[in-house]
Parts: structure tokens; C-alpha cells; sequence
């Protein structure tokens, strides 16, 4: 038999300001994003926690953590071959 834990674990949204949201014209402004827990996976004996922002297609803050707009990933890939 295969002893289970039980551990307390409440992770949900975060709304929040992100003042760095930068739109396809390179222009910074203010917008209100929603920060989701997307992934959860569990190795050896840690948790890892994949967030996922709601804006992350529509923005090209290229120092952003979350940003994953169709535009910025290609340009990952193409330099990622090399």
C-alpha cells in the first residue's frame, strides 16, 4: 500500500497591476492582469507551480517572465536553432 500526505494547499488568481505591459508598437502602459496556476506536478518530494498570465499573448515585454506572444516565440525559436 502506497501511504499518502495530505497537505493543505489553496493556490488561486492574482488580480494585480502589471505597469510593464508593453503593446505590439513597443508602447508601456498599465493593465490589470489575472495570474493563474496553469501546471501542477509533483517530483521526488517538492511541488512545482506552472502561472500563466491572462495578457501573456498580447504582450511583447520582452524581459517579462509570463509574455508569450506569437510574435516573441518565433523569434525565440528561429534564435533557439541556432
Amino acid at each position: 500500500m502506497v501511504s499518502q500526505k495530505t497537505l493543505p494547499l489553496s493556490l488561486k488568481p492574482i488580480i494585480m497591476r502589471c505597469d510593464t505591459f508593453t503593446n505590439g508598437d513597443g508602447y508601456m502602459d498599465s493593465r490589470t492582469i489575472i495570474v493563474v496556476p496553469t501546471r501542477f506536478q509533483f517530483k521526488g518530494d517538492a511541488w512545482t507551480v506552472t502561472w500563466q498570465c491572462s495578457r501573456a499573448t498580447s504582450c511583447f515585454n520582452d524581459e517579462c517572465f509570463y509574455a508569450r506572444h506569437p510574435r516573441k516565440e518565433k523569434e525565440e525559436e528561429a534564435v533557439s536553432r541556432w
